[in-house]
């Protein structure tokens, strides 16, 4: 709000709230009642959208949702650098934009993001240092970082210490002092610019250090606080799960790159090179700053740990892509894996359709462990009597067992952890490449599993005498058979296919989706197909993948396009929740204000008697009302209003006839309205409610008076 009517101001007379000429910082007029001063980068390019487009809550956001795209390209040029592929540098790209704190605090306009499109241009110009040598990078990455500092308070910091990030990496790398020189030209020029008018205004200074003045307390007891709140922002629950204080369906990131920054770790210890080692230090340093003001979780105040994550999390997928050695790239590939998984288990109550990311997240896994399974077996060599004879035997033995104790799901997670990790093996037992009879017997035991615990029959009606149980044995089994022999037969047409990157991507990730929506029918019959479908289509895949060295070149691409689709999946749920609930639980204020003051401008006649009384019990309440004046071009029911931010009936009875009140409900106020209702002091009232049905404002018209 006060960015908004700060860009007004300026952009209307070049003045701002306190009638200074266009000022490098911009001071809090006493109406907010703290001693604050804001930066001026985000205020001066609210001006330049509203200068050139209407004033309106839109326009006021333009610039950082700007910013925001601004930081999702960067990303994908500092891949591109970083990694010389595009698919990584895009992957990048992706995933910072479906960041779910990147998302949600770029459509505000406040400066809290406004130094990652400067974070990301100095890691540019850096890396481009590192490849080409020239000292103008140098000198651009000085510059943004100093030009940084008059985006955000927290830029004092952050700023000279990837200055001081970048000398550490030229020293590594035994840079003469002339590269040393170029980084500082470029910081110290804006530097001084901020220097000179601060000696003109030193309580910039002043009221800044008032404003974020700490309690008395030890060295020691300051040390502790900033310890705990730096440790805050490096919980799961907070980074993945559902962000600060809980009130999001997603974490400050989204599940896969916890798992790919496990893989950035192992990348880093087994080979680290100063670019992974600059990101790792800028992970490390972003929520300082908001640690030594002393807000936990608070994670708006540490978004400078975002783009660091996010290309960190770009590193791991480049190294399961990449990795140096056939085993150490399945370890990286199952590690990914089994975090996405074992995090969405762990808070299984918190993350929604936990057990839908679950499931797409195990295919990945299936299709790769299959893949070592079936390497070298030629199921065309076994004939199909044979495999009827095998798979029956097989499926029978398996459902009678069942039908004497049922353990189907607990063997059933069990036989696909076991398919799972056989990722980790380089060589498949050698049992099973010389005797495709027992691979027959696997296949045919993993779609007895699979058609067994997701197929339900209660639909199914008795026939005649016949008991329900044999029946539904009866159905299962020929389910079972279907999908053993639809497998096989994806197998073998497989096996006779030349392997395409392109085509394993694309297969994976409908067999991702698939899985993910298993329960979609209800239907045994669609059940059935769909189950039918996903199985064959696994096995397909995985002999697909096994052709040759043909599993080491595609796991980089199935590891990107299998997280990526995680991702999507759970970013999908937090975008929808973004525009309803999250509303109602994480606003600041009612979502019912905006409403509340349309229908203060639409009552509001042209006769200038009467009144307009805020009664609203909020600080800012006036502001929000000369927002919305200015944005409706009603700047004349300023000399109107009456900003009493308190419900007071006897002003309130001396009133004009036809004034407007704005109030909130309470026992007290409700009652006091009722009492004036009854005298005539009040004619007509409107309560209005929040998304949640929860009573917000009561828009009265005065009486007799």
């Amino acid at each position: 709000m006060f960015s908004a009517l700060t860009a007004q101001s300026v952009a209307a007379t070049g003045r701002d709230l306190n009638g200074r000429f266009m000022p490098l910082y911009f001071q809090l007029p006493d109406s907010f009642e703290t001693r604050m001063w804001y930066q001026p980068i985000v205020v001066y390019a609210i001006a330049a959208s509203v200068k050139v487009l209407p004033f309106s809550q839109s326009n006021v956001r333009l610039p950082m949702a700007l910013a925001a795209v601004a930081d999702i390209l960067l990303a994908y040029y500092v891949g591109r650098v970083l990694f010389r592929n595009q698919a990584l540098a895009a992957a990048a790209a992706v995933l910072l934009a479906l960041t779910p704190a990147h998302f949600s605090d770029s459509r505000v306009a406040m400066d809290h993001h406004a130094f990652l499109p400067f974070i990301l241009g100095w890691l540019l110009c850096v890396l481009l240092y590192l490849e080409r040598r020239h000292r103008y990078f140098l000198f651009g990455a000085g510059l943004t970082l100093g030009v940084g500092l008059f985006t955000y308070i927290a830029s004092y910091i952050l700023m000279p210490a990837f200055a001081l990030m970048t000398a550490a990496v030229l020293f590594w790398r035994r840079e003469p002092l002339r590269a040393y020189a170029a980084l500082a030209g470029g910081f110290f020029l804006p530097l001084a610019i901020g220097a000179l008018y601060i000696a003109g205004h030193p309580a910039v200074i002043t009221d800044t250090l008032w404003r974020y003045q700490r309690q008395q307390a030890s060295v020691v007891e300051r040390l502790m606080k900033v310890g705990t709140v730096y440790a805050s922002f490096w919980q799961p629950r907070v980074l993945f799960i559902s962000g600060p204080r809980a009130i999001w369906i997603a974490g400050q990131f989204l599940l896969p790159v916890a798992g790919l920054l496990l893989a950035a770790g192992m990348k880093i210890v087994r080979k680290p090179d100063p670019s992974s080692l600059l990101l790792l230090a800028g992970l490390l340093i972003a929520p300082l700053p908001a640690s030594l003001v002393g807000e936990p979780e608070v994670i708006r105040r540490a978004a400078g740990v975002m783009p660091f994550a996010v290309l960190l999390a770009a590193v791991g997928l480049e190294y399961v892509w990449r990795a140096e050695s056939e085993r150490t790239q399945r370890i990286a590939f199952t590690s990914v894996w089994v975090t996405v998984i074992g995090l969405t288990t762990l808070y299984y109550l918190d993350v929604p359709h936990a057990q839908a990311l679950v499931r797409a997240a195990t295919v990945p896994l299936a299709v790769t462990g299959l893949a070592v399974l079936f390497n070298d077996v030629r199921f065309d060599s076994v004939s199909i009597p044979r495999i009827a004879i095998v798979s029956s035997i097989v499926l029978v033995v398996m459902h009678l067992a069942y039908f004497v104790w049922n353990q189907a799901t607990p063997v059933g997670v069990a036989l696909l952890a076991a398919v799972s990790l056989m990722t980790l093996m380089v060589r498949p037992p050698a049992r099973l490449a010389n005797d495709p009879t027992l691979v027959c017997s696997l296949v045919a035991l993993i779609a007895g599993h699979f058609t067994y615990n997701y197929v339900d029959y209660a639909q199914i009606h008795r026939v005649g005498p016949i008991p329900a149980s044999a029946l539904i044995l009866a159905l299962r089994l020929v389910v079972a058979f279907a999908a053993t022999g639809a497998a096989i037969a994806a197998a073998r047409v497989a096996q006779r296919s030349r392997g395409l990157v392109a085509v394993a991507v694309v297969a994976l990730v409908a067999i991702q989706l698939a899985y993910f929506s298993i329960d979609q029918f209800t239907d045994y019959r669609l059940r059935v197909m769909q189950v039918v479908a996903v199985l064959a289509a696994t096995v397909g895949l995985s002999m697909l993948l096994q052709r040759g060295n043909a599993l080491r070149r595609y796991l980089g691409p199935v590891a990107a396009a299998g997280l990526l689709t995680i991702a999507v999946a759970q970013f999908a749920p937090f975008y929808a929740d973004y525009f309803s609930g999250f509303r109602a639980r994480g606003a600041p204020l009612p979502v019912s204000a905006r409403p509340a003051f349309d229908a203060l401008l639409s009552k509001a006649s042209e006769d200038s008697s009467r009144a307009i009384y805020l009664g609203w019990p909020y600080a800012l309440g006036e502001l929000y009302w000369r927002f919305y004046l200015i944005e409706r071009h009603r700047e004349d029911l300023l000399a109107r209003t009456i900003p009493d931010l308190d419900f007071k009936p006897e002003r309130i009875k001396a009133l004009p006839r036809g004034s407007l009140v704005m109030t909130t409900p309470s026992p007290v106020v409700d009652a006091e309205i009722d009492a004036m209702a009854a005298r005539g002091d009040v004619t007509r009232r409107d309560l209005l409610r929040d998304v949640d049905g929860t009573p917000t404002f009561w828009i009265l018209e005065t009486g007799a008076h």
